[in-house]
């Protein structure tokens, strides 16, 4: 790699390498693919239940996050936040040139294998992890992540205002990362 490495120290934060990221440091995005790419390969898998599906959308997710590193925000939310919202849309993508269906809470594996979500092979069952859940924080994840459909769609299906179902996932989405994070600090 460049000598881009040695202006980059080994301890930053997520938004310090999304800054490098959008001025095109290759070393930032490297750091950055290894923090962040098992922990949204496993919900890809999840979603998936396909490896190849599953690596080719991850590869998706991570070029828009090479060309959008410069529209992250930090007032409007957490880089994991930020980074599921773009793993959602382009696993919708990938639904919609398939043609798949959407996904209910049925649907979801029985016994799902683990999944890895670090380095340490650091294991989470995802429908435990959605059973900590609200049932309206739950319904609006499934449906518009792990269904597929667009925020305005599963508003429509939910008989919601948009505004209320993007408060269920954004706070969906939160308790998750902190499930997972409390398993992470368990091990």
């Amino acid at each position: 790699m460049s000598n881009s490495s040695q202006r980059i120290p080994a301890e930053i934060s997520d938004v310090m390498l999304l800054r490098a990221i959008a001025t095109r440091d290759g070393e930032a995005f490297h750091r950055f693919y290894l923090r962040w790419s098992s922990q949204l390969l496993a919900v890809l898998r999840h979603l998936a239940r396909n490896d190849q599906i599953a690596e080719d959308v991850l590869q998706e997710v991570f070029i828009a996050v090479w060309r959008r590193a410069s529209s992250y925000d930090p007032s409007r939310g957490d880089v994991g936040g930020w980074l599921y919202i773009i793993c959602r849309n382009r696993w919708i993508d990938f639904l919609r040139r398939s043609r798949a269906g959407d996904v209910s809470e049925n649907d979801l594996p029985e016994s799902p294998a683990p999944v890895v979500l670090d380095r340490r092979e650091l294991s989470l069952d995802l429908r435990q992890a959605l059973g900590h859940l609200k049932e309206g924080e739950r319904k609006a994840l499934l449906l518009a992540f792990f269904g597929g459909l667009t925020h305005e769609e599963a508003a429509e299906r939910l008989a919601l205002p948009l505004g209320t179902l993007k408060s269920r996932i954004r706070l969906g989405l939160k308790k998750l990362a902190k499930k997972m994070k409390s398993y992470e600090q368990d091990e």
